[in-house]
């Protein structure tokens, strides 16, 4: 029987086997699976390994808020709806619009740096005991799903694009809707990913454009006399004063 050469490749078969298997997912099954292929004696060393990946596949069905690890930081807007559990941290003047999701179930912290923007039910999971680090100025479109170690500056993550497992993206980059970023990919700075390509690009005029627009965008998401303010539409789950 062979033996995964680093607990990275347990965790990455278990999060398959949960994957395939869906609603038929159960710790007897997983242990069932991995006693096939690996020793008992190292699934014994690693079983609460599975048990952790498994409550953390209940815990995304039916999720519930705790916010007794939560550090909201002055200026961040977290609409009422948003569901947050495990330790997360909103960095300063970053908004989070309705129905989105952060879910940190291992001892790893997802934290989120400045002027970020989620959009509607966006997906942001750490279920490692590595911390997940988001980076500032930061548009995550309708439906991105994240599960990235790390995001740098500046990026653009498209409507129900995906970031896999493990994958690290630098700064100044655009992942256009639906595109999914692979497992334990890395992308480099002004990274460009499409249907078509996925490369670095000169992207400088691009970037000066990006930041515009998320001052515009998070100007008109905070002030009252904006017709798409948040506070005009949306019962607020916390703001925090600067």
């Amino acid at each position: 029987m062979n033996e995964p050469s680093s607990p990275k490749d347990l965790i990455k078969f278990v999060r398959h086997e949960i994957q395939q298997r869906g609603d038929r997912s159960s710790y007897m099954a997983i242990k069932k699976r991995c006693l096939e292929l690996f020793t008992s004696s190292y699934f014994e060393k690693n079983k609460e390994l599975v048990s952790r990946l498994l409550e953390s596949r209940e815990i995304l069905q039916n999720p519930t808020t705790d916010l007794s690890d939560t550090k909201f930081s002055p200026g961040c807007i977290v609409c009422e709806n948003v569901i947050i559990r495990g330790r997360v941290v909103i960095g300063p003047g970053t908004i989070v619009q309705p129905c989105t999701k952060f879910i940190a179930t291992g001892s790893g912290a997802i934290i989120i740096g400045a002027d970020n923007i989620f959009e509607e039910q966006c997906l942001v999971v750490n279920d490692t005991d590595e911390d997940m680090v988001i980076g500032t100025m930061n548009l995550f479109e309708v439906g991105c799903e994240i599960r990235a170690s790390s995001v740098g500056d500046r990026n653009r993550f498209g409507v129900r694009s995906t970031l896999g497992w493990g994958s690290v993206l630098n700064d100044d980059g655009l992942v256009v809707a639906l595109q999914e970023v692979g497992e334990e990919t890395t992308m480099e700075n002004h990274f460009l990913m499409t249907p078509m390509e996925n490369r670095a690009v000169d992207r400088g005029d691009s970037v000066a454009l990006h930041r515009q627009h998320m001052l515009d965008y998070l100007t008109a998401l905070r002030s009252p006399s904006s017709r798409t303010c948040l506070l005009n539409f949306h019962k607020i789950h916390r703001m925090q004063k600067e």
